[in-house]
């Protein structure tokens, strides 16, 4: 594969973390085996449109963008199961019978299932959407317990990091690479700086200090980070901070405003804010569904 043609399908009361995210993963060539990869980011029509966090997203493209796409990447939306307008159904439609792989990240489940792209097969979502799916679209075969699926040809997830796992081994396979998962680095001389991240997730406060720590320009660091990693120091400490809180919600009865605080947020709105874009519900929500005694798929 010389060049890898991304589309990002962007749809009213988009997660706007989904499409910011998404986009720099795409830009990092090593994550995909070297390939480089052209992104374009479309919607219904060439516009702007109104995202779940209160602003509009600008794309340049309409669905007509589909039409050459090697790759297809659905982002997610709040409200799950949005209106779609038939035009994008078609054009997924006909992308897939193409030839071209559909992925789509947690509640895009719901536009694939409007195309009727998910009749007869196994697929995921979000886990406070599993049941909705199922019941909305029972000729699908939802596993609400795993965390990705890829079934002849179309992808679903949980969420952003495993939808991107789900593009690499894709893309992979389409190369003939070996199909290994983006985390699965070789230890590089930026891990020992990652474990302290880890274990200091509060004290972590720019990505200068970071660079400074590992003795680097910031230039040398952000981009050797991302070659190991697959993204940026900031983007991958964001999703290290939200997965300790989302254990501290879990398995302690601590305040939000202390998990939030041990985990590195400037504020515990931020961290309220930062946690319903990612997880879909507020901090509070998502722990009284764990006490509940639902499964989280992770």
């Amino acid at each position: 594969m010389s060049e890898l043609r991304a589309r990002i399908l962007v749809l009213r009361d988009v997660v706007p973390l989904d499409v910011s995210a998404a986009a720099q993963f795409f830009g990092a060539e090593l994550p995909l085996g070297g390939v480089p990869c052209r992104v374009t980011v479309c919607g219904a029509a060439a516009g702007v449109v109104p995202t779940r966090a209160g602003f509009g997203l600008h794309v340049d493209a309409g669905v007509e963008a589909l039409r050459d796409g090697g790759l297809i990447l659905v982002a997610g939306t709040l409200p799950a199961d949005p209106p779609v307008d038939s035009p994008v159904l078609d054009a997924l439609r006909a992308a897939h019978a193409g030839g071209v792989p559909v992925v789509g990240v947690g509640t895009a489940a719901f536009v694939l299932a409007r195309a009727g792209l998910l009749d007869g097969r196994r697929a995921t979502t979000h886990w406070s959407h599993a049941g909705q799916l199922a019941r909305r679209y029972p000729r699908i075969i939802v596993d609400p317990d795993a965390t990705a699926v890829e079934h002849r040809g179309i992808g679903t997830s949980t969420g952003l990091p495993a939808a991107t796992d789900l593009c690499v081994r894709i893309v992979r396979r389409a190369g003939g690479m070996p199909p290994e998962r983006r985390h699965a680095t070789p230890a590089s001389g930026l891990t020992g700086i990652r474990e302290w991240m880890v274990s200091h997730l509060d004290e972590c406060s720019s990505v200068d200090d970071l660079a400074h720590r590992a003795y680097m320009s910031r230039r040398h660091f952000t981009r050797q980070f991302r070659a190991e990693v697959g993204a940026s120091p900031w983007q991958w400490l964001i999703g290290q901070r939200l997965m300790q809180a989302r254990h501290l919600l879990e398995e302690t009865d601590e305040q939000i405003e202390t998990i939030s605080r041990r985990c590195g947020f400037p504020t515990t709105l931020a961290f309220r804010t930062t946690f319903k874009q990612s997880v879909g519900a507020s901090p509070s929500e998502y722990r009284r569904f764990r006490q509940a005694g639902n499964r989280v798929a992770v």
